[in-house]
């Protein structure tokens, strides 16, 4: 079993995150910053990490479904039950809905 490691995102991480996005425009998705001049910067003692609350469900969605989903597909790959490509191809069959990417590829490690 991979073992997988968490990290809480501080206040100054957020703010280098954004900073990066800020100088390069294609770091947006890498940095999972959505706006770089969010509405609450203009407040001097408020950050998006320590005053907002959790979203649990952005959490999970976002952070341990994807490797949880990795970790599946890639035993199933393992134990030859479908190749990384055939995998690939019928996700990019999926009909999705407008607002979803249209293209994901699992990346092995």
């Amino acid at each position: 079993m991979t073992r997988v490691i968490f990290y809480a995102r501080s206040a100054e991480a957020h703010h280098n995150h954004v900073q990066s996005v800020c100088n390069d425009e294609s770091l947006r998705a890498a940095c999972r910053v959505r706006n770089q001049t969010p509405p609450f910067r203009a407040l001097k003692s408020f950050n998006v990490i320590d005053c907002l609350p959790p979203d649990c469900m952005h959490d999970l969605l976002e952070g341990v479904m994807p490797v949880i989903i990795k970790l599946v597909v890639d035993k199933c790959v393992d134990a030859v039950f479908f190749t990384k490509n055939q995998f690939t191809h019928q996700l990019n069959e999926l009909m999705l809905a407008r607002n979803e990417q249209s293209h994901c590829v699992v990346k092995r490690h």
